[in-house]
């Protein structure tokens, strides 16, 4: 798998050109996920050749926030990605997750809500 980052609801077209330039920098694929597409497997844009995409078109709400999705990136080289959007003064994305044998298989939709779970759990403690 060609590490991969899925970017999900990034609205602003200059933040998203600033992330998009960090990424091709360090030579990672890009792949930018239309909110039609949302109910096909995470696993299915990262490239894992056993996930199929779903029949179903999303017709729902948009993402409450941006997502992205580190797909067959090293520890190094997400860390990178992070230290270049502090460098370059970015806002942080408050969604990110990395593709996991477990998630591969949810949806935008499912993987949204589990990273806004966490997210919230974690302001609490």
């Amino acid at each position: 798998m060609k590490p991969t980052v899925l970017l999900y609801n990034f609205q602003d077209k200059i933040r998203k050109d600033q992330i998009k330039r960090i990424l091709l920098v360090q030579h990672l694929a890009i792949k930018e996920i239309p909110k039609e597409e949302y109910s096909n497997p995470i696993g299915f844009y990262a490239g894992v050749k056993e996930i199929a995409a779903s029949e179903d078109k999303y017709e729902g709400e948009e993402l409450g926030d941006e997502m992205m999705v580190f797909a067959g990136l090293t520890g190094e080289q997400i860390d990178n990605v992070l230290a270049a959007f502090r460098k370059n003064k970015l806002q942080r994305v408050n969604c990110k997750a990395v593709l996991t044998p477990i998630n591969q298989f949810w949806n935008a939709i499912h993987l949204f809500e589990e990273l806004k779970r966490e997210h919230e759990a974690f302001q609490k403690k």
